[in-house]
């Protein structure tokens, strides 16, 4: 005698199995779509001045330098700067941004490392050192203005209409 129920789960076994490359095909070709979209939007790299000073304890504290970010570089979390002086790790530093508006961040220096000085990328003008920032926050407030700061920069300075 034959159990209908072990029927019933041999034929949706056999149904899962047939639709498994289906699926992984379907998503292999999704993903394809979605990188070549991600492709064709025009994407600006956009560069502002930046000044760091150090205020933290520690040596050179007090001192402004002049600096490059990359808007690409900025995240609610941290943002990659070149900057024309070495800040040692672990030092407490205040960034002016003045374009696209004028903003305060403050952060601590994660790693800082010599760039190449035979690359003049960001300008003519060298800036031989590229630093890491985590920013810190005194409250919630301030991370949501941090947040909305980079969602606007990405909105409006990074991508174009497409």
């Amino acid at each position: 005698m034959v159990n209908p129920f072990v029927f019933q789960i041999d034929a949706e076994h056999n149904q899962n199995m047939w639709q498994a490359p289906n699926q992984r095909i379907r998503s292999l070709q999704s993903a394809k779509k979605r990188q070549q979209d991600r492709l064709r939007r025009p994407l600006h790299i956009k560069r502002v001045r930046a000044e760091l000073k150090v205020v933290g304890h520690g040596t050179g504290q007090g001192a402004i330098s002049e600096a490059r970010i990359l808007l690409n570089d900025l995240s609610p979390t941290g943002v990659g700067i070149f900057s024309n002086a070495a800040i040692l790790v672990g030092q407490e530093i205040a960034i002016t941004l003045q374009d696209p508006k004028r903003v305060y961040l403050r952060g601590r220096v994660v790693w800082c490392q010599e760039y190449d000085l035979h690359r003049h990328v960001i300008s003519s003008s060298p800036f031989s050192y590229r630093m890491g920032i985590h920013f810190l926050f005194r409250n919630q407030e301030e991370e949501d203005a941090v947040k909305a700061f980079c969602n606007e920069v990405l909105r409006e300075h990074l991508f174009s209409a497409a």
